[in-house]
């Protein structure tokens, strides 16, 4: 099995409260690195929203977007994900 070496960060939450007005979309800046030694992959990123008693529950499944490009090692991958609830 190949290692996957990914470094993810989120922004600044839009929503102190901890959550979103439904219906709305919203933008989400994803810093993402390919720190490993082989190029990546990127074709879809996706989101959901899971329980936090158990996480295999899924509560709402978000957009998936769709990227369709290869990350080189060293590089940043896409940075936007914009989503709403599906």
């Amino acid at each position: 099995m190949r290692h996957i070496d990914v470094a993810l960060r989120d922004s600044p939450r839009p929503y102190p409260s901890g959550g979103f007005p439904s219906g709305e979309s919203l933008k989400v800046l994803l810093g993402f690195r390919n720190s490993g030694e082989s190029p990546m992959n990127v074709s879809h990123i996706a989101g959901s929203v899971n329980s936090p008693q158990q996480f295999s529950m899924y509560v709402v499944n978000l957009t998936t977007a769709e990227y369709k490009t290869i990350v080189e090692p060293g590089k940043a991958g896409p940075g936007k994900y914009c989503f709403s609830a599906a």
